[in-house]
């Protein structure tokens, strides 16, 4: 039976994921094995909210259905995300793999951080003659950057300085304390060393702003040897951490625990330093040169694809969006993707919480906090081009429409729909991983799709309170039928397709409610609206199949179209037939209901306006009544 391997991360680090994902991938490929990659993008600078909404996703899969699990530890540095994860695989004894940080559970793979540190710190100090340094730093629980930091602190004690700036990961922190150090006068240190080298690039824009020369006024480092850094200009020296190789060697250790054999807890992997153009020297210059000239001649091919990509996401924006009823999105979604699928490869599946709907007409019922409900809406679902839907997935599945295994390994990337802490819902790719190291279009992706769901439910309140608004302005309080503005609104519309000369053939029949007066002042006017009411309801028992409209106190009109404009005779004599009987079983006055009625039929060689026809009609009901009271 095909393995399933569950993979824990966050995709601020793309480079170095997608190294580690590259070495998992390598490492099953001699066994049948599906990886599941549950990814989120949260940062430390985001709304504390953001970041639940996006760390949810982590609890979205059963551990006790895994083979093994793989925590990205280098990552998920929030709150007690880490922890959480892990506890979920002691509880599910799962084997599991921690990749850069300690866990209480499983297997511990991390490169040696300490002695990656030592040889750059020795490198600076021997080599250069580095005497001072700031070191821009991760977050202050983050593991990796303290050590680093406890390296650089002892290399550089002494006479040799060092000083700490956490920038928790913003790459903009280091940008602004290049801006500032300048403004205020201040002197450069001999090197700014950084945790990643995301920190570095940012770091070393902001120097040559202010027309510094890297590395002659100051070295810059990071860490991580991404391919941006090794191509960047100057190449910066870093540390490799080999994450491809991490990802190979914890594919390698869950295997071995599969089968039961003897492992390691802990293994440490030796870094790799990478000396460069930052800090003066130039190994591989020749290769960075071609490097460099290959994203030169790639920029602008991947700067129209990128255009293509947001035009794509524009589009699913648009599409989406002028939907109206919940429904229309089932139909938008199949729409769009069966001729926008290249990105996705024809695989995409995307689930809501059930309570995503009802969540938009309720306030009492919200949704989710943590966690996902056992059933979920597939509003979408694509597996190899072909489009499905079932509106009661089992989540536990995690995946709609796999009942049977795909050959071959495969790559299940999924990533949460949330606004704010809420989760909305999640949704799926398949065997797109290449596209983790260009993490924008992920990214993009997701910001999108979750803008579109947020905007979607007040797509849907708004339209549903215009309906509310829309229904109460057009209906009669009293009766329940429609009012005088609907009327008004109907014979505007049939007054456009006279004039049009596409007026399908129509009738009026105008009534005048009888006695009501003397009910009033006798009985009240409760028993006079009671009366109302009554007469009201036998002509929408009779005219059941037309439109009835009160247009003042005791006037009301219908419009008669098909059948009943053929049979408009007929439906005058059964309302008179149904007075009688009311005349002659009803004890009180108020429930004998008494009509007055005119009708007459749109004449297209005469009639101009409506208003032609309803006069005639209204002739004919002054003399229905005068001959009701002439009889009394």
């Amino acid at each position: 039976m095909k393995k399933k391997i569950a993979v824990f991360a966050a995709g601020w680090g793309s480079e170095i994921l997608d190294q580690l994902m590259k070495g998992i991938y390598r490492g099953f490929e001699d066994v049948d094995a599906d990886i599941y990659l549950f990814l989120g993008f949260p940062l430390l600078t985001d709304e504390l909210t953001s970041i639940d909404g996006e760390i949810n996703i982590f609890s979205l899969p059963h551990l006790e259905d895994f083979d093994g699990a793989i925590i990205f530890g280098n990552s998920i540095d929030f709150g007690d995300s880490f922890e959480k994860i892990n506890r979920s695989c002691s509880e599910a004894k799962v084997p599991t793999v921690s990749c850069g940080r300690v866990p209480k559970y499983g297997h511990f793979i991390s490169p040696n951080n300490k002695d990656g540190m030592k040889k750059l710190c020795d490198h600076l100090i021997n080599d250069h003659g580095v005497n001072s340094v700031i070191y821009f730093a991760g977050s202050q629980n983050n593991p990796d950057s303290n050590t680093r930091w406890e390296v650089i602190k002892e290399s550089f004690s002494g006479t040799r300085f060092a000083n700490i700036v956490y920038t928790d990961w913003n790459l903009g922190v280091p940008a602004q304390y290049v801006h500032d150090l300048v403004a205020e006068g201040g002197k450069l240190p001999d090197a700014f060393m950084c945790a990643n080298d995301g920190l570095a690039i940012f770091a070393a824009t902001a120097l040559q702003e202010h027309d510094f020369v890297i590395p002659r006024d100051v070295i810059v480092t990071g860490f991580d040897d991404t391919y941006s850094s090794s191509i960047f200009d100057p190449s910066l020296t870093s540390v490799s951490q080999d994450f491809e190789n991490i990802g190979l060697v914890a594919a390698d250790v869950i295997k071995k625990i599969i089968n039961n054999e003897e492992v390691s807890k802990n293994i440490e992997l030796p870094c790799i330093l990478k000396n460069r153009e930052s800090c003066g020297c130039c190994e591989n210059s020749e290769e960075t040169e071609k490097a460099r000239r290959t994203i030169g001649k790639q920029i602008f091919v991947d700067r129209l694809i990128s255009n293509n990509f947001v035009s794509k996401l524009n589009y699913l924006d648009a599409k989406l969006l002028s939907g109206m009823e919940f429904n229309d999105i089932y139909t938008s979604l199949a729409e769009f993707y069966a001729s926008n699928s290249g990105f996705e490869k024809g695989n995409m599946h995307i689930l809501l919480e059930p309570d995503y709907e009802n969540s938009v007409y309720d306030e009492n019922i919200k949704l989710r906090q943590s966690g996902y409900s056992d059933y979920m809406f597939d509003i979408f679902s694509m597996n190899d081009g072909v489009i499905s839907f079932d509106p009661h997935f089992e989540t536990r599945k995690l995946v709609p429409n796999l009942e049977k295994e795909i050959p071959g390994n495969h790559i299940y990337i999924f990533s949460p729909l949330h606004d704010g802490d809420r989760a909305m819902g999640y949704y799926v790719f398949r065997d797109i991983v290449e596209e983790v190291d260009k993490n924008n279009n992920l990214v993009r992706y997701e910001q999108r799709l979750n803008s579109i769901f947020i905007k979607y439910k007040k797509n849907l309140l708004a339209n549903y309170l215009n309906n509310m608004l829309k229904i109460i302005n057009e209906t009669d309080p009293l009766t329940g039928v429609k009012n005088r503005t609907a009327y008004d609104l109907k014979i505007a519309d049939m007054n456009s397709r006279i004039f049009g000369k596409t007026m399908d053939p129509f009738a009026l029949v105008v009534f005048d409610i009888n006695d009501l007066k003397k009910i009033n002042d006798e009985f009240g006017h409760e028993r006079g609206d009671e009366y109302i009411c009554s007469s009201c309801k036998l002509l929408c028992d009779v005219f059941k199949h037309s439109p009835v409209f009160r247009i003042g106190g005791d006037e009301f009109i219908t419009i008669l179209s098909g059948d009943d404009h053929k049979n408009g005779d007929e439906l005058l004599l059964k309302l008179e037939e149904e007075m009688k009987i009311l005349g002659s079983t009803e004890n009180d006055i108020w429930k004998r209901v008494s009509i007055a009625f005119g009708m007459s039929g749109f004449d297209p060689k005469h009639d101009k306006t409506v208003s032609d026809v309803f006069k005639r009609a209204d002739t004919v009901m002054y003399e229905n009544k005068r001959e009701s009271k002439n009889k009394k």
